[in-house]
């Protein structure tokens, strides 16, 4: 695994473990859903690697706002 970027073997596609893996029913809703707005078919594989892009888009934006200087209670 290449501990920069969290990606293993090299292969960008391939879904990180962050505790753990995408369950075979969650997968599945993911094809579900990308089928829909893609318009074609979308394999398992493909499925783990978009999951996975979301799960460190949110977990990027999540680090982004425990950074920001001017985080705070607005209230």
């Amino acid at each position: 695994m290449d501990h920069e970027t969290g990606h293993g073997s090299g292969n960008r596609h391939e879904p990180r473990k962050r505790g753990g893996h995408f369950s075979v029913d969650l997968t599945k809703q993911a094809q579900t859903v990308f089928r829909a707005r893609t318009g074609h078919e979308i394999t398992e594989d493909e499925a783990r690697g978009m999951l996975d892009s979301l799960t460190e888009f949110f977990h990027l934006l999540i680090e982004w706002d425990r950074r920001s200087p001017d985080r705070g209670d607005k209230e």
